[in-house]
């Protein structure tokens, strides 16, 4: 709102819909084809990239079947991700994504490795590597999160991991995208 000096002022929440918004608008930004040379590893670039889609999703709560910010599921946001961060198509369910690229040993995982667990009898479940044993993916509890691979029940639930092949958007060459979700991510606390 404005004040009586002319200036504009946010109340707690405005100020953080305001940061939401600006986050997401520097990611979009940051995401638009850049110098190939940027020094980072692929690792470090599927991290913050990862973390780019993990962020603009965050607080969205799961709904099966769902397939927007209103609510989502585990399948969604990962083909979500791979569609906007990878160019990558991939199936619209968990089992069907099982399919797709080829085995990984969990002592191989890479960041933008699929994760697979079997979370019900006839119900699959799908994450997404980040590193050092977390991944991201829609937890039916709390939404868009991350876990630990370690966790016991995740552990429990495990079937396998597949390692797709990684493009980037129009095959363009990889944009460095790690310093703007740090700078990014300072500007949301």
């Amino acid at each position: 709102m404005f004040t009586d000096q002319g200036t504009y002022s946010f109340n707690r929440l405005g100020a953080s819909f305001f940061a939401r918004i600006l986050f997401a608008a520097v990611f979009t930004l940051s995401l638009q084809p850049a110098v190939a040379n940027t020094g980072l590893s692929e690792n470090a670039i599927v991290e913050s990239r990862i973390l780019a889609h993990y962020h603009a999703w965050s607080g969205t709560r799961h709904q099966l079947g769902g397939h927007s910010h209103g609510g989502v599921d585990c399948s969604y946001f990962i083909r979500s991700l791979f569609s906007a961060h990878f160019n990558l198509e991939l199936p619209r369910t968990a089992s069907a994504q099982q399919g797709e690229g080829t085995p990984v040993a969990l002592s191989e995982l890479q960041p933008g490795d699929l994760l697979f667990f079997r979370s019900g009898p006839t119900r699959h479940h799908v994450g997404v590597y980040l590193n050092d044993q977390q991944f991201v993916h829609v937890s039916s509890h709390l939404g868009v999160t991350s876990s630990n691979l370690n966790d016991r029940y995740w552990k429990s639930r495990f079937v396998t991991a597949r390692r797709v092949k990684l493009k980037t958007p129009e095959d363009q060459a990889v944009v460095d995208t790690a310093p703007v979700v740090q700078a990014s991510l300072l500007s949301l606390e």
